[in-house]
């Protein structure tokens, strides 16, 4: 499995999992080519190659500049053939921004109805619920879990929880920027805070952000 991520002027425009390298980096130069980019490499590893994108300069600009300018970078990173335990800070915010991405449009508001508690809909009406105080702060955090791939939930200190909720209904925090999300999750948890529960309580902001913004 590899991850394809592309940063333009300081933000993610995409997250993209692909099952190889060059299933990864096609769809990166059809991005390129469609952005009138070129790509340069720069620190490569075996499980690690980064590109940085480049826009030639413009023959017609006054004052034209000698060297291409840097617009963004791409990485495309392998992923162990079993998986890691639970995705990285970034990547996790960027998982949860996509499935709420797939799923918000087609969203309801709750109901008796919902086919099953674990329904995208179903968790969607709890995160918008959560977000409005219509239920305890926590109350999402299982389906958060569940989603970000973390079985183990022990030991949160409800003040966390509660700070995060706070923090994602009354921030400014652009939804749509995964290293923004992260650092604002990070920057809210006690030291020494495990990958599990990072990566379950970024899923966690991530849901009550759209709740808070969603009509």
């Amino acid at each position: 499995m590899h991850h394809l991520t592309i940063d333009h002027h300081n933000e993610t425009v995409t997250i993209t999992d692909h099952p190889s390298f060059d299933d990864a980096h096609r769809t990166l130069l059809k991005y390129v080519v469609a952005a009138d980019y070129y790509l340069r490499p720069v620190q490569n590893t075996a499980a690690h190659t980064r590109y940085q994108l480049l826009r030639p300069a413009d023959p017609d600009d006054p004052k034209p500049r000698r060297d291409p300018r840097i617009t963004g970078t791409a990485t495309i990173t392998e992923l162990p053939e079993t998986g890691l335990p639970v995705a990285a800070t970034y990547f996790a915010a960027g998982d949860a921004r996509r499935w709420i991405g797939e799923h918000a449009d087609k969203w309801l508001h709750g109901s008796a109805s919902d086919p099953g508690y674990h329904h995208p809909m179903a968790v969607l009406t709890i995160a918008h619920g959560e977000a409005h105080c219509f239920l305890h702060a926590g109350t999402l955090l299982p389906e958060a879990a569940r989603l970000g791939g973390v079985d183990d939930l022990a030991h949160l200190d409800q003040k966390v929880i509660k700070a995060l909720r706070h923090s994602a209904i009354s921030s400014n925090t652009n939804p749509d920027h995964s290293a923004v999300i992260a650092q604002e999750v990070q920057r809210l948890l006690p030291a020494r805070t495990g990958d599990h529960h990072t990566a379950a309580l970024i899923w966690y902001y991530t849901l009550i952000r759209w709740g808070a913004t969603a009509p």
